[in-house]
This record gives structure tokens, sequence and C-alpha cells, in this order.
């Protein structure tokens, strides 16, 4: 799967290394058939301005992505992320998004967390 990261943002160096393994880790174990990953760091007015376009919500959010078939894009706000770990958790969540992961019950949300939370301890 061919990865690119884009830096939208005055945002510190980014850990492109560990993205790039986290995806293809989590793209092996859930058995994901995309040929493109997309992450795009940007800023909040960047993330609100498509979650008013796509979702109706006139708010900031802090990850938004996309299964547009054979390519997946992530969208996260940096400001929501702290630190690498922050970050690195956003972008994994997402994942899981385009891979059909919801969190509309404290159940899925807990596994969710649960998945990202494992990912970013063990690759």
């Amino acid at each position: 799967m061919k990865i690119s990261i884009f830096k939208l943002t005055r945002s510190p160096r980014l850990p492109r290394l560990r993205i790039r393994r986290l995806i293809e880790a989590a793209a092996r174990r859930e058995k994901a058939r995309f040929r493109e990953a997309n992450v795009v760091i940007a800023g909040n007015r960047y993330l609100r301005d498509l979650n008013r376009i796509y979702f109706h919500k006139d708010r900031p959010t802090n990850v938004i992505a996309f299964n547009l078939g054979s390519v997946c894009e992530i969208y996260v706000a940096q400001s929501f992320a702290y630190d690498e770990y922050d970050l690195c958790f956003y972008i994994m969540h997402g994942f899981l998004h385009t891979l059909g992961y919801e969190h509309r019950r404290t159940a899925e949300r807990v596994c969710m967390d649960k998945k990202c939370h494992d990912y970013l301890t063990h690759v």
C-alpha cells in the first residue's frame, strides 16, 4: 500500500516512519484492501470546513476519514494532538473508521479505543 503523509500546518516534525508502520500493521491485521492511504495533518479551520461540507456539522473535530474504495483519506486536526501519541492515536482512529468501525455506542467506543491503544503500544 502506498502511504502519503501531508502536513498543512507549521506543526513540529511528524513521525512519518511510525505513521507508515502503524497504518501498514493495522492494514495487515484488519485485512484492509486499500491501494493507497493519504494522511493529512491540518488546522482546525480545515477540518471544520470538511465537517460542515460532508457531515453538515459546523464545528471543529479531531479527525475525519473517508473510504474512497481503493483509497482511504485521514484528516487530523493538529491542535487536538498534544503529542506524538495523540497524533498517532487520531490517525489510527481515522483508519479504523475507513474500515467501518463506528462509536455510536459505548461498547463501540471502547472497542475502537482499545484497538488504537493496542496498535500504538505494539507497533
